[in-house]
């Protein structure tokens, strides 16, 4: 069966590679690379002379993540065809322009996208098509398998993805440790903290805490959050982490959703109390149309600033600062400066360094 299709193979040499959709960057993963040779297979299968696998992500163009061959300029018909719209998971003919060649292929939906197989042959023929749905017939339930299978890694990475980049872009610091504290993944800003050593580092791959003491109630709280018997509660143990330059870090120290401890067990949450919040409040003083002026009293005010000490910042008596501090009072629809500061704590804007937000 299958000789009879290899035997109208196509001797024309190597295609050039198709250009009319994106292709996959060259540093390809390895789910890539089991794709490509699924698509092998099913090249050599068919008898086909080339051949590709496009995704086709919501919303999103076409890119070709796998492709056999290529497009040979006086063929005139390209293989990597465009993804269809309707899925149907079901191997037929594609209509192409040149009449001496012939597209086939399949498109499965997925809750991703579409994951689509195409197959061009330069020469065919009745027997050569009738051997090649045979021999296609054998190999769908392991096609279409892997295709969804992929489709399915493709759409948890892509989320994954977008969630690592959400918390990078923000101020939180976030580790994800396994139970033994060996550090799994760490966001940008939990990054800078581990790197500078002032209260938290890295010690083997774990994250541990600069004084011996602390880091045994660190790793004392990781090995409680995951133990068995720990399944069913909600308790975060929250520990202060001392440092030599500013105040301790509060650390709280969550279980994982993670079933599996070697990849995820806990999640260490890091709060820095000295963090400059001026940034972070911009947003909600624009919204309550603070002057500058005023934006950096409140700010002040909001860093644990007394109001004689936020004048001698302002440069400006206190009793000048007590008037700027009425008119916030009006504005923002508070009376009392301890309810300001937990209006404006509760209205940060928590953006990472280097993302700066805006009020529009």
């Amino acid at each position: 069966m299958v000789s009879a299709v290899s035997s109208a193979r196509s001797d024309a040499g190597i295609f050039e590679p198709a250009t009319i959709i994106a292709t996959r960057s060259e540093t390809t993963c390895e789910r890539d690379k089991s794709l490509r040779d699924v698509l092998d297979g099913i090249v050599r299968v068919t008898g086909a002379d080339g051949g590709s696998i496009v995704w086709t992500a919501a919303g999103t163009e076409p890119i070709i993540v796998a492709e056999h061959g290529g497009r040979e300029p006086a063929c005139g018909f390209p293989f990597c065809y465009p993804a269809a719209t309707n899925g149907t998971g079901r191997w037929h003919r594609i209509l192409c322009d040149d009449a001496a060649a012939r597209l086939y292929g399949a498109s499965l939906q997925t809750p991703g996208g579409i994951v689509s197989i195409r197959t061009a042959h330069r020469q065919w023929s009745e027997e050569v098509e009738r051997c090649m749905h045979a021999a296609v017939r054998e190999v769908e339930p392991f096609l279409f398998a892997s295709l969804r299978l992929w489709a399915s890694q493709e759409d948890a990475v892509t989320r994954l993805r977008g969630m690592t980049a959400a918390v990078n872009r923000t101020d939180l610091m976030v580790m994800v440790v396994d139970r033994d504290s060996r550090l799994r993944y760490a966001s940008a800003s939990a990054e800078a903290l581990l790197a500078v050593e002032n209260g938290l580092c890295r010690r083997g791959g774990r994250v541990a805490a600069v004084s011996l003491g602390d880091t045994l109630r660190l790793q004392s709280a990781v090995a409680d959050v995951t133990a068995a018997e720990a399944e069913s509660s909600s308790s975060v143990p929250v520990i202060a982490i001392h440092r030599e330059r500013g105040r301790a870090l509060l650390t709280a120290v969550a279980r994982s959703e993670v079933s599996d401890a070697s990849d995820g067990a806990a999640v260490i949450y890091a709060i820095d109390p000295d963090k400059d919040r001026g940034v972070s409040l911009e947003p909600v003083c624009k919204l309550y149309g603070l002057s500058p002026v005023e934006t950096k009293l409140a700010c002040l005010l909001a860093d644990g600033r007394s109001l004689a000490d936020a004048a001698v910042g302002l440069h400006v008596k206190e009793q000048t600062a007590r008037s700027y501090l009425k008119q916030i009072f009006l504005k923002t629809d508070t009376c009392r400066q301890a309810e300001l500061v937990w209006l404006m704590l509760k209205s940060t804007v928590r953006t990472a360094t280097g993302f700066r937000p805006m009020f529009l």
